[in-house]
């Protein structure tokens, strides 16, 4: 099985192709029940949109299930209950499913408070926002990487909230997608997310460097990487 067939994107485009165009942030992993009250299943949502949001499911459901979406809305304590639509589902590493959602039948207030939660969330920050979007160095540290044919160790050069410099020894091509894992320095924070290989250079032959582009990574771990790298120091101009 080729593995990148195992593999999901992380929303930025559904998978028919369909580019959003309602602003989309992350939440802090908030629990959502969907289903019927007589057989509810318990969700959590990774990113959130006027319009729909990311959940990951326990199980299957399938593309265009209407499905009754109850949660609160993070940081406002508004309670928010709607028919949503599934819009495409997704199998991640055979664990759990991912679901698109589009709200559907969702009344004006609910609307307008997660209209006002995503503009919050994305206002400028000014230096915090800077840092983040900085990348910033790591103390060499050590990072599993894997495929479809195994694991190998390397290690991170530095990291952003989109991905990694990474040099290792495994022979991996342009446009793979492989598992990474590896835990923040100074925290004992693991992180486990999908990327892909964005660019390789070789290095005398045995070593490569690579680019790693984040395409699946949950929201708590952006969240810590976030914070790790907003702690560090910008390069003077």
């Amino acid at each position: 099985m080729d593995i990148n067939s195992m593999f999901v994107n992380n929303g930025a485009i559904n998978p028919d192709g369909d580019k959003r165009s309602d602003a989309r942030v992350p939440v802090p992993l908030i629990p959502v029940i969907v289903g019927e009250e007589s057989e509810p299943l318990t969700c959590v949502m990774l990113n959130i949109s006027r319009t729909g949001a990311l959940i990951q499911a326990p199980k299957t459901l399938d593309a265009q299930s209407v499905i009754k979406t109850n949660f609160v809305l993070p940081r406002t304590e508004t309670p928010v209950g709607c028919r949503s639509r599934v819009v495409w589902s997704r199998n991640v590493y055979n664990l759990h499913t991912r679901l698109g959602i589009r709200f559907d039948d969702i009344d004006p207030a609910s609307s307008e408070a997660i209209q006002t939660y995503v503009h919050d969330q994305i206002k400028p920050r000014n230096e915090h926002k800077a840092r983040v979007q900085q990348r910033v160095p790591t103390p060499y540290l050590s990072v599993v990487i894997g495929d479809g044919r195994g694991h190998s160790n390397g290690i991170i050069l530095d990291i952003s909230r989109s991905g990694l410099l990474v040099q290792s020894k495994k022979k991996i091509n342009t446009g793979s997608v492989v598992s990474a894992e590896f835990t923040l320095p100074g925290t004992d924070k693991a992180v486990r997310c999908l990327a892909k290989v964005a660019w390789r250079k070789h290095l005398y032959g045995v070593l490569a460097n690579e680019g790693l582009e984040f395409i699946d990574i949950s929201a708590e771990d952006l969240k810590n990487i976030d914070e790790f790298v907003g702690k560090q120091q910008l390069p003077q101009a």
